[in-house]
């Protein structure tokens, strides 16, 4: 049964009032949820402001977006403390001098890659934010942490993974019914509009079956790269298609370095290709079953829901 959300009527009042939505994506299923939530809710294009962070595809979504990649200089002049990235956001939102609702997956904290939600939410101009599905972040059992607090220990809460959602939300919109499993119910909107995804995605896999996932490069040591990649490819007796994690591409160093990698032992599984960065595999499911084959990812959730069926192996050693 779909969760209706009372307090997510802000969305349709943000519409009246000509508020600016902005959206901070983070990987392919965010980028999935903007786009069924400005089709749902029919947000006018003028209104929108797209961030991609961690260099995330958003096509989906359309190509007028804000990129947060920063030049090493920068990088370095925010870990410096010299500058951050919520001032490149909070000076992108004063020029446009509009209202606006935040939407993120998360309460992000200040780092060289994200803003912090915390500041942004400061703004005079800000009115409030909402939590979008992200994936396997999103179905952690996770509280929203009390914002009465001081912002200090407001700040605190934030950067822990054990409290990733502000209590002052106007709500949290997902795909599925199992995500946010600790918020509250009335705060909850479940969509039910996935098919006009079809309207803005082409399958590119049409015909594959077998989808090999790398796990994320987070998981396994430098020197264990090649070791993982054989272990996947090997999984893969009737061939198919491998999507390498994103981790591993937005660098180009490690880029250059998995790429050589796959490319050593492409020759020796000839029947195995390299997934493009653009395809969206939540989507590519809504089209025809697939066999999805790796480690632990919140893909294999979209699996099970999408009727596609998913193999777990092991690519790398958990530890306590």
């Amino acid at each position: 049964m779909k969760i209706q959300s009372k307090s997510i009527s802000i969305i349709d009042h943000a519409n009246d009032q000509n508020w600016n939505h902005v959206f901070f994506i983070v990987n392919p299923v965010t980028a999935i949820l903007a786009r069924l939530i400005i089709e749902r809710f029919k947000i006018d294009k003028k209104n929108l402001i797209i961030y991609s962070l961690r260099n995330t595809d958003v096509s989906i979504i359309g190509d007028d977006y804000k990129h947060l990649k920063k030049s090493i200089f920068k990088r370095l002049f925010i870990k410096l403390g010299l500058n951050s990235v919520s001032n490149s956001v909070l000076n992108d939102l004063k020029k446009k001098n509009n209202p606006f609702l935040i939407y993120c997956s998360w309460c992000f904290h200040e780092s060289i890659s994200t803003p912090s939600i915390n500041r942004i939410l400061e703004s005079e101009l800000s009115r409030g934010h909402l939590y979008i599905e992200e994936g396997q972040a999103t179905y952690r059992p996770s509280r929203p942490f009390n914002t009465s607090k001081q912002v200090k220990e407001i700040h605190k809460h934030a950067e822990s993974f054990k409290q990733m959602y502000r209590d002052d939300a106007y709500g949290y919109i997902s795909i599925l019914k199992d995500a946010f499993p600790k918020v509250p119910k009335e705060k909850k909107l479940i969509l039910d509009n996935l098919n006009d995804l079809k309207n803005f995605y082409k399958p590119k896999l049409m015909g594959i079956k077998t989808i090999g996932l790398t796990c994320a490069q987070r998981r396994i040591r430098d020197n264990e790269w090649e070791t993982m990649l054989r272990k996947l490819f090997k999984s893969m007796p009737e061939g198919g298609i491998v999507k390498i994690h994103p981790s591993f591409l937005t660098d180009g160093k490690k880029r250059k370095k998995i790429l050589s990698i796959f490319s050593k032992l492409r020759d020796q599984y000839k029947n195995i290709e390299l997934c493009d960065d653009d395809v969206i595999l939540e989507i590519e499911m809504l089209y025809e079953k697939k066999e999805l084959i790796g480690s632990i990812t919140s893909l294999e959730v979209y699996a099970d829901n999408f009727g596609s069926d998913f193999k777990k192996i092991e690519l790398f050693k958990v530890t306590s």
